[in-house]
């Protein structure tokens, strides 16, 4: 075998894996939202600010509940879900649903709920028991669902299928519906109110009442969406 030729290649090899070593890694994107906190990862400026645009729709005490934002186009990390809330009011949104204000109200109400003390697979603040006693025994366990199916909703004081999952879910998709109203976007509350069975079921006002009284939405939001 030659020996230069040989001495050339590991030479070469070498050269390469440095050369590979030395390129640069770019880092996380971080970005800071006009409310306060800090976006990481798969994100740009028009994304944060577009989100900004849909939280200034919410009331403070639930924006002021989010800790740090993460986007992400690994859908490995959440699986399930297009998104999700963290005990420490981190939310993590997969690329697609990081502008989608539906699930940006539902993650921020999640932030607020956490931010109150209450957990959510336990019964384990005052908020929960008032909530639990006007919702009645409408939910599932785990990821089972109560009653009927998706075309049964809104229905049983509950504006989705997806609130019958777990009282906790119930809280965040009724906020979530209340802000969609808000904002003139789709919203079973608006359906219901027009085909005149918002009334018919007195849960759907007591719960947005409690949400108005804890601070999920504001009391003059709560009084539009159930004056006649």
């Amino acid at each position: 075998m030659n020996t230069s030729l040989t001495r050339l290649s590991c030479a070469l090899i070498l050269f390469a894996v440095a050369g590979c070593a030395a390129v640069p890694v770019a880092p996380p994107v971080a970005l800071e939202s006009r409310h306060g906190f800090t976006v990481r990862g798969d994100v740009t400026q028009e994304v944060v600010d577009k989100l900004d645009r849909i939280l200034d729709d919410m009331e403070p005490d639930p924006v002021s509940a989010i800790h740090s934002v993460e986007v992400t186009k690994d859908h490995s990390k959440c699986e399930d879900c297009s998104a999700y809330c963290t005990p420490s009011g981190h939310i993590l949104f997969l690329d697609y649903s990081v502008n989608a204000a539906d699930t940006v109200f539902h993650e921020v109400a999640h932030a607020h709920h956490f931010a109150r003390g209450c957990r959510s697979h336990v019964c384990s603040c005052g908020f929960c028991s008032e909530w639990r006693r006007i919702a009645g025994d409408v939910y599932g366990k785990g990821k089972d669902y109560r009653y009927g199916k998706p075309d049964d909703y809104p229905g049983y004081g509950m504006v989705s299928y997806y609130s019958s999952k777990s009282y906790w879910e119930d809280v965040a998709e009724m906020t979530s519906d209340a802000y969609c109203y808000k904002t003139g976007r789709d919203s079973a509350l608006r359906r219901l109110k027009a085909a005149g069975e918002l009334d018919e079921d007195p849960r759907y006002g007591k719960k947005l009442k409690l949400l108005a009284k804890y601070g999920f939405i504001s009391q003059k939001l709560c009084d539009e969406i159930l004056k006649p």
